[in-house]
């Protein structure tokens, strides 16, 4: 039964080692920056944690890396329609509808798919026409040329394509014939449009909260907090041993003075 949905597979680096995965390590390395100035500020020097010590707080208590994934990958989505507003002036409504991962990354990366309207498909086929799909024909024969260690699945020249009905276009091809038609519409030259799309959709991505969201998804926050407060406890129990009067001082508030010096 036909729909008027149209899959399409997305360009995205995916999470191995790329920008997207560099982010989240910023914002891992922020959180613990973040917990050790807290230690420096309200705790006595006996009392802080050093930097190792939340790194494997965190570390263990990393669960569930594809929920933050995917938080990402639906604001790429979201990203994609932004920009294709913004810098071509062109509506381009998607959904995202999955995201797929190797087991392993030695030959593939995630793979992210998202549904365009087939009006948005045709829309985009019409602009790619008018320049007589010379960035289309570009594109293919960049994407879908086979040499040493790849084979194509698809042919590389665009008169093969357009034998093919357009509705029978696969969620590849109809991804090349939207970067393609984007570029045509912003006039631009394909290399370099294939730059700023990279680099408008991670500024688009990396702007709001998304990367601390999807950071924050990633963590099982009680079982952080517990290791935080079993090394804490240790500290005082190390302390206790050496004076058994000793008695833990409560955090100070960011809102008065050194408590702690001397």
């Amino acid at each position: 039964m036909e729909t008027d949905k149209v899959l399409v597979c997305l360009p995205f680096p995916g999470f191995y080692e790329s920008a997207y995965s560099e982010a989240l390590d910023a914002e891992e390395e922020q959180h613990i920056e973040n917990a050790v100035e807290t230690d420096a500020w309200e705790l006595p020097d006996e009392l802080r944690l050093d930097a190792d010590v939340f790194i494997t707080a965190i570390c263990n208590a990393r669960h569930a890396i594809s929920s933050g994934y995917e938080i990402i990958a639906e604001d790429y989505v979201a990203a994609f329609t932004h920009f294709a507003d913004d810098h071509c002036g062109v509506a381009l409504p998607l959904a995202f509808e999955s995201m797929t991962s190797p087991r392993f990354y030695n030959f593939e990366t995630d793979r992210l798919f998202a549904h365009a309207s087939r009006w948005s498909v045709s829309e985009m086929f019409a602009r790619s026409a008018w320049n007589g799909h010379a960035l289309l024909a570009e594109l293919i024969a960049d994407t879908f040329t086979s040499y040493d260690g790849f084979i194509s699945g698809y042919p590389n020249a665009l008169a093969t394509w357009l034998e093919k009905p357009l509705d029978d276009w696969d969620h590849n091809e109809v991804a090349v014939l939207i970067v393609a038609a984007l570029a045509a519409t912003a006039g631009d030259k394909l290399p370099a449009f294939q730059r700023t799309l990279r680099d408008g959709l991670y500024d688009y991505v990396t702007d709001g909260n998304t990367i601390s969201t999807a950071f924050e998804a990633t963590i099982d926050w009680p079982h952080y907090d517990a290791a935080i407060e079993a090394a804490r406890a240790a500290r005082v129990a190390a302390l206790s041993v050496d004076d058994p009067d000793y008695v833990a001082p409560a955090p100070r508030c960011p809102d008065t003075g050194d408590l702690f010096a001397s």
